[in-house]
């Protein structure tokens, strides 16, 4: 509440007009507090980190978690080859309506699909078990 606060002032004075009470602004302020840029790079970073609190303000905010970071991976496959369940977990919740979503690809002569449902089991076996996997 003070937070709040000292930053509506702060936006008052600064640039002369009411800071809007937003609860994304908020979440925004708070991983810069945390050192984080409000990008795909900063969430990775806080993938990489297991920082699990800046995940979640990264999840609630307007961030497209889907959009690769500069280094062409989504927050979730960063948090698979970052050995992260918990990150898995929680940028699979955020992803929004996906109940109807099927992944398809073909393996040789096989066109193979998988129903999202499945694939965050399967993401987080995979992340549990990377380095065992060959």
């Amino acid at each position: 509440m003070v937070k709040k606060y000292i930053l509506s002032l702060i936006a008052v004075f600064a640039i002369g007009m009411p800071a809007l009470a937003n609860d994304v602004e908020e979440y925004k302020c708070d991983l810069m507090i945390k050192g984080y840029e409000f990008t795909n790079d900063g969430l990775s970073e806080a993938i990489i980190k297991r920082d699990k609190d800046a995940i979640e303000l990264f999840v609630k905010t307007d961030l497209n978690i889907n959009m690769p970071d500069t280094e062409g991976y989504s927050a979730l496959d960063r948090a698979i080859k970052s050995n992260n369940p918990e990150a898995v977990a929680l940028i699979a919740k955020a992803g929004g309506e996906t109940e109807k979503q099927i992944y398809r690809f073909n393996k040789g002569d096989n066109d193979l699909s998988l129903r999202f449902d499945l694939t965050v089991p399967l993401a987080k076996y995979v992340s549990a078990k990377y380095n065992e996997l060959s």
